[in-house]
């Protein structure tokens, strides 16, 4: 499996903190690590869930701007392939982190890092999630 992940000048002075990209990418490899399926997120894990959790909220409420910017085209192609399509469903504010979901994102991890399946639009990949979970629309957890 070859990863891709974003890459910034840490030799830069003026660079303090990695890009948003960067943070991103590295959280969502975190959370979504097959490492984590049989047991509980540790502490790691619980702080990549807490910070991508205020990253999408505040994209959702706060900030019209900052939605922009998470939803940018440009800071998708900065993720590693592989963790896209969490990061588009989370930026559209599908429930990424109900447990059947994680779950759910895992597998789909996989299948991208494997070649097995490509992108979808959020909409679609929810409408695939409540269907296979025998959910109606709007009880997603």
């Amino acid at each position: 499996m070859t990863r891709h992940h974003a890459r910034y000048p840490s030799s830069d002075p003026e660079w303090i903190f990695p890009p948003l990209g960067a943070i991103i990418d590295a959280f969502i490899t975190h959370l979504l690590d097959d490492r984590h399926v049989e047991a509980d997120l540790d502490a790691r894990g619980g702080l990549a869930a807490m910070y991508l959790g205020s990253v999408y909220e505040t994209s959702k409420r706060q900030d019209a701007g900052f939605a922009a910017r998470v939803r940018d085209p440009a800071l998708v192609e900065q993720l590693a392939f592989e963790n896209r399509q969490f990061h588009i469903d989370a930026a559209y504010g599908l429930p990424v982190f109900a447990d059947q979901y994680v779950e759910r994102a895992r597998r789909v991890r996989r299948e991208l890092s494997e070649g097995k399946r490509g992108l979808r639009d959020a909409v679609d990949e929810y409408e695939a999630w409540v269907a296979e979970m025998g959910l109606k629309e709007g009880e997603d957890e």
